[in-house]
């Protein structure tokens, strides 16, 4: 079966908040690697990396999605709904991608539930 327009929306909005995600936490990772002065607190570290874990299973999604697994999309809406909560508390970090992936992720879970979605993962 032919993937869908909302299929391929989402497969393009789960890549481009992957890549927010990913390069938001690396971001914040590198810069405190690198020294210059700047100190990571535990809990920004810990964000970080979930964030960036976030990011890497949100390009996963994409690729499963466009393969037509059907399991993908029970695991983006939870990818959405976890990422939606985890960009919400990144927001309070002045990491600008948060705001742009909050957006997107309730965007594609309003796309997961829509017919021609739930018909190309029968």
């Amino acid at each position: 079966m032919k993937a869908t327009k909302a299929i391929l929306i989402v497969v393009f909005s789960l890549i481009v908040a992957g890549a927010l995600l990913i390069w938001g936490s690396s971001f914040t990772l590198l810069r405190a690697s690198l020294g210059h002065g700047a100190r990571i607190e535990p809990p920004v570290f810990y964000m970080s990396m979930i964030t960036l874990l976030l990011g890497v299973v949100s390009l996963t999604a994409a690729w499963s999605l466009m393969k037509g697994k059907h399991w993908a999309r029970l695991v983006i809406i939870t990818l959405s709904i976890v990422s939606i909560f985890v960009s919400i508390l990144s927001i309070s970090n002045s990491n600008f991608g948060s705001a742009v992936t909050l957006f997107i992720y309730s965007y594609v879970i309003y796309l997961m539930n829509t017919r021609s979605v739930k018909d190309y993962l029968q």
